[in-house]
């Protein structure tokens, strides 16, 4: 055996035992990633639920990951005051969770494709529960099946369970309207517009106004991630927020249009490189842009 192999044997088989001991709650609990090596072993493991968040019910039919249950992200967002795609309330996410057979300590993999990369929804979504055990699969559906891992067309048989919410929910990773106006104010605080600079500028938009929130720094979220949509090297991504003064020590709010790809911020700045004070503003600018007496700056000519 040369050294070369040595070495990536040696690197699975620590990835491998660090899934390991996330997925029975050891000392590597605070991951949100497991490799696709750990989720082949494990897939008869019991208390796991896997769950296919691709876009398209069509593409879970053709295959999926072995016992992987479908959930479409919109599944999870209602209109809140009048405000679409808002993370809709505890107790009905709990109803949702409990029929895929999702219990408080049951572990969660959840898996889309790159082209959307969709799943750090329900990650942010299971922190704001406090659910401890969930993660996402590296390289998403698209890495699974390149790499020749098992599918299938067979739908899992799933029996109901109850999920029980805590006292208490993990308010931190949530924003509030009332919070994020404060922010502006709050030279402690860094709002994060991770759209694409043509809607920060104004330039476009879908939005009742466009432009963005005053103040708020714009980093796309696709710069977090290689030209195949996995995610870049933690050391060069903490360089290039901290360059822009997004930094470890302040109070970080994220944005887009409804939600859904702050939540892959979310998890690049909370769960990768380990940020403490870390939230998603998911009425976004969809609420922002809709409440007239709220500034909004453009760079548009």
């Amino acid at each position: 055996m040369n050294i070369n192999t040595y070495v990536r044997r040696l690197a699975t088989s620590a990835l491998l035992v660090a899934g390991i001991a996330y997925a029975t709650g050891g000392e590597s609990a605070l991951s949100r990633f497991v490799e696709p090596e750990w989720l082949q072993a494990n897939l008869g493991r019991p208390n796991l639920r896997i769950i296919d968040q691709r876009y398209g019910i069509e593409f879970y039919w053709q295959n999926h990951v072995p016992n992987a249950v479908h959930l479409y992200p919109d599944v999870l967002t209602l209109a809140d005051g009048g405000v679409p795609s808002k993370l809709m309330p505890p107790a009905m996410l709990a109803q949702i969770l409990g029929r895929m057979g999702i219990t408080e300590t049951t572990m969660v993999v959840s898996y889309s494709e790159v082209v959307d990369s969709l799943s750090p929804y329900l990650t942010w979504a299971l922190d704001y529960l406090g659910h401890e055990r969930h993660a996402l699969l590296r390289g998403e559906f698209d890495r699974w099946q390149a790499e020749g891992r098992p599918l299938t067309q067979a739908f899992p048989t799933i029996r109901a369970k109850e999920y029980r919410l805590p006292a208490k929910l993990n308010d931190s990773v949530r924003a509030t309207l009332s919070q994020v106006e404060a922010a502006v104010k709050d030279k402690k605080a860094v709002i994060l517009d991770v759209r694409s600079p043509a809607m920060y500028q104004g330039i476009k938009g879908f939005t009742k106004r466009r432009g963005h929130i005053p103040g708020a720094i714009n980093r796309p979220w696709l710069k977090d991630l290689k030209p195949d949509y996995t995610w870049r090297d933690p050391a060069e991504l903490r360089k290039e927020y901290e360059s822009l003064g997004v930094t470890p020590d302040k109070d970080i709010i994220i944005y887009c249009n409804k939600g859904y790809r702050s939540t892959h911020t979310y998890v690049t700045l909370k769960h990768l490189l380990g940020y403490p004070d870390v939230a998603v503003y998911d009425g976004s600018f969809s609420e922002w842009a809709n409440i007239d007496s709220l500034p909004v700056d453009t760079l548009a000519h």
